[in-house]
């Protein structure tokens, strides 16, 4: 019994021995993988380490300067030895659109094309495109017409004395003026004269010069006439609303107060040295304009003045707006009058006296007249009220008639004609007389 039980025994130890040895194997194995798993682990992420720290493939640029000539590099890193500066300038220029010593940098993919034989050119549209952004220049332009041409934003705000946003505010057209000036890129004030040179586009300055100009002139009736910077101290002098000089400047409004108010680029001008005056034949129309004395005549030279165009209308019998429309010269009498402006027949002399001219008025007044005078071969005439009634009475064509009326003839039909203005006047009662010796005087001369 006692052999058996050591038998068992035994067998029992070297089954758990065995068991333990197979563990201890596996084990083993197991620490072994992990081991390869972690050194094949390691040894990927060192290899993509190493291909992050591989130098990257050369990108070839081109350095452009302001006259388009430009220069092809192998890399970035050679154009920054040639500008003598850094790979990473180089590269910010390049994606930006910034310049590195006033040339510009940008890859070459970006402007080369290939031809039809196949070959790599450069573009030259893109070149020109590229200098045109590039350029940092500005010109910062006065209401005068005078000019300044500035190599960057911090000379041209040194210059106008303004900060950062003013100018950006100025170049983007967010505010029209400051101080008195506006600010456009170099390449708006340039153009192309016919050699194909750069040169400054004076009339496009001008131009802007005169829509950021916001001077005012207020002009008296007696022609007495004052510069103001803007409307609204135009409205305080004049003692009423900015609106209402507006309503002036935009042709809405004749007058204010008796005062006419225009743009200083609508009365001035040049003279030969280039400088700015006042243009005294301008102001002489405006004055003409702000007279609102009107004269009212008849077709015998008889004539009225009247202060306004109001007392014209009840003398004639009509409405305001006819006395205008004879004044436009839209119509040509009402009720048989004319009407002219009293500054186109006063003259003044030098003691200031006013002369009205007769002569011309009565030039005027032949205008208004249209009878004709039928003189037969006997001398008898007889007097018909316009040339068409004339061409009926006497089956003459209208066209003959006018031709003996201007002297390109001297008869129609066997018939000498003339106007009624050349020989009718008024006789000591106010009647219309034919004047005999005016008519035997034209027919003499015909």
């Amino acid at each position: 019994m006692k052999i058996n039980s050591i038998i068992n025994f035994s067998k029992i130890y070297n089954s758990n021995i065995q068991t333990l040895q197979t563990k201890s194997k596996k084990e083993q194995d197991n620490n072994n993988n992990n081991k390869i798993g972690l050194d094949s682990l390691k040894g990927n992420l060192f290899s993509s380490i190493k291909l992050s720290f591989k130098s990257k493939p050369k990108v070839p640029v081109y350095v452009i300067d302001k006259d388009g000539s430009c220069k092809k590099f192998a890399s970035q890193k050679e154009a920054a030895a040639h500008l003598d500066s850094y790979s990473s300038d180089v590269s910010q220029a390049a994606r930006k659109g910034y310049t590195i010593k006033g040339k510009s940098i940008v890859k070459a993919s970006e402007i080369e094309q290939i031809d039809k034989d196949g070959n790599i050119v450069v573009d030259k549209d893109k070149i020109k495109e590229i200098i045109k952004n590039s350029d940092k220049r500005l010109y910062a332009i006065k209401y005068n017409g005078e000019y300044k041409e500035c190599s960057s934003q911090k000379e041209a705000r040194e210059f106008i004395g303004c900060d950062k946003s003013n100018l950006r505010a100025l170049i983007y057209g967010t505010i029209n003026t400051l101080n008195g000036y506006t600010v456009i890129k170099a390449s708006e004030a340039e153009t192309l004269d016919d050699k194909g040179e750069t040169v400054i586009d004076v009339e496009k300055i001008e131009k802007i010069a005169r829509n950021i100009d916001k001077r005012i002139y207020i002009i008296s009736k007696e022609g007495v006439y004052r510069q103001c910077s803007n409307q609204s101290e135009a409205a305080q002098i004049i003692g009423t609303d900015p609106s209402n000089v507006s309503a002036v400047l935009n042709n809405r409004s004749r007058t204010i107060k008796g005062f006419f108010v225009i743009k200083a680029s609508d009365i001035e001008t040049k003279d030969k040295e280039g400088r700015i005056v006042t243009d005294e034949k301008k102001l002489s129309e405006i004055m003409k304009n702000l007279d609102k004395n009107i004269y009212v005549f008849n077709q015998y030279g008889e004539y009225k003045k009247f202060a306004s165009r109001k007392e014209a209308a009840q003398f004639i019998g009509c409405n305001i707006c006819s006395i205008g429309q004879v004044l436009n010269g839209s119509a040509k009498t009402i009720n048989g009058y004319s009407i002219v402006r009293a500054s186109e027949v006063e003259e003044r002399n030098q003691a200031g006296t006013i002369k009205v001219d007769e002569e011309k008025i009565k030039e005027l007044s032949k205008k208004i007249n249209r009878g004709v005078y039928v003189i037969s071969q006997d001398g008898t005439y007889k007097k018909y009220s316009t040339p068409k009634e004339t061409s009926r009475a006497l089956n003459i064509s209208a066209k003959s008639i006018i031709n003996v009326l201007a002297h390109k003839a001297k008869t129609t039909g066997g018939f000498r004609m003339v106007r009624a203005a050349d020989i009718e006047t008024l006789d000591n009662n106010g009647n219309v007389a034919v004047d005999e010796e005016k008519l035997r005087e034209i027919l003499s001369k015909r």
